[in-house]
């Protein structure tokens, strides 16, 4: 993805797998609400941000589950765990005894939480499970197994 750096005047190249979509919504003076879309980024150690329309941001948003998923993938094959083999339950015990390492696999979980959770409760609905009366451990099987599909 291209940004423009106002330091450098030009534009510079990111990787895609290091830009993170954002929403920005604020109420107008008249109450109406207002959305602004946008890609984050850093590029030698600056802050970059760019508009975007809402399906570009769609497709970033998109794409930050599928960069952590293969990250973690990663962490799994390096420990010698086949991960796409676990079963659900087995997938949610690696990632409780592997927490540490996890969140230091990327901002994923931190970044994305707020912004996250609504789908997750939808997703959780859709297949008639009731997110609140959940326990953390059947989230995080629920969520591993989301991710996977």
């Amino acid at each position: 993805m291209k940004f423009f750096s106002v330091k450098d005047r030009k534009m510079v190249e990111v990787p895609d797998s290091q830009v993170r979509a954002v929403k920005y919504e604020r109420i107008t003076r008249s109450g109406k609400k207002q959305v602004r879309y946008a890609l984050r980024s850093e590029y030698d150690g600056r802050r970059l941000i760019k508009f975007v329309d809402e399906a570009t941001y769609r497709q970033f948003a998109e794409q930050a589950p599928q960069v952590f998923c293969s990250k973690l993938y990663a962490l799994a094959r390096d420990k010698g765990v086949p991960w796409e083999q676990l079963s659900p339950k087995a997938r949610a015990e690696f990632v409780l005894q592997n927490a540490e390492a996890i969140a230091e696999l990327d901002d994923f979980l931190i970044h994305y939480e707020k912004r996250i959770e609504p789908v997750l409760r939808e997703a959780a609905a859709q297949c008639g499970l009731e997110w609140d009366k959940m326990s953390d451990d059947e989230r995080v099987a629920f969520v591993t197994e989301w991710l996977d599909d």
